[in-house]
């Protein structure tokens, strides 16, 4: 599990409710899992770099969503989350 981060300045509130909005859609549908790949896309349609992108859905974990950060890549990154509550 990442260590828990302040959400930057960088972000703003729209940032944060369309991120939300998407965890929330993806569970909605049944669907658990959101790849890592999918949060930086989100990001990116906002404006924010991949690292940007998910410092944010981090940075919701706990308050917004919970869940168990999934698979390592050769980084040493998640590559998935599997998410099982969304508020």
């Amino acid at each position: 599990m990442p260590p828990q981060r302040r959400v930057s300045t960088v972000f703003n509130e729209k940032h944060k409710l369309q991120m939300q909005s998407f965890v929330a859609k993806k569970l909605n549908n049944g669907q658990a899992r959101i790849e890592r790949d999918e949060i930086e896309v989100v990001g990116a349609n906002m404006g924010l770099s991949a690292e940007e992108s998910v410092f944010l859905f981090e940075s919701l974990e706990g308050a917004h969503w919970r869940g168990t950060y999934l698979a390592l890549d050769e980084r040493e990154r998640w590559t998935a989350v599997s998410v099982s509550n969304v508020s």
